[in-house]
């Protein structure tokens, strides 16, 4: 399952969107996430990467895919 079938997402426009294979979400750039943290915490916090911005802040979709690094 993808991040927007997940997350029940409509925005058509993401660059996610209809995607069935490739990189995750938390690996493409200018996402149209419904967690508006991430943006926000990205542009103060320069050098984070998007991976550790979504499991900093908790996206369900991120903790789902990848439940092994919250052991």
């Amino acid at each position: 399952m993808r991040c927007y079938e997940y997350l029940g997402c409509k925005q058509s426009e993401c660059p996610m969107y209809g995607k069935k294979d490739g990189p995750q979400c938390w690996e493409v750039d200018e996402t149209l996430c419904i967690h508006h943290v991430i943006s926000e915490v990205r542009e103060q916090l320069s050098g984070m990467e998007k991976k550790e911005t979504c499991k900093l802040w908790g996206c369900h979709y991120y903790r789902e895919a990848n439940p092994k690094s919250f052991e």
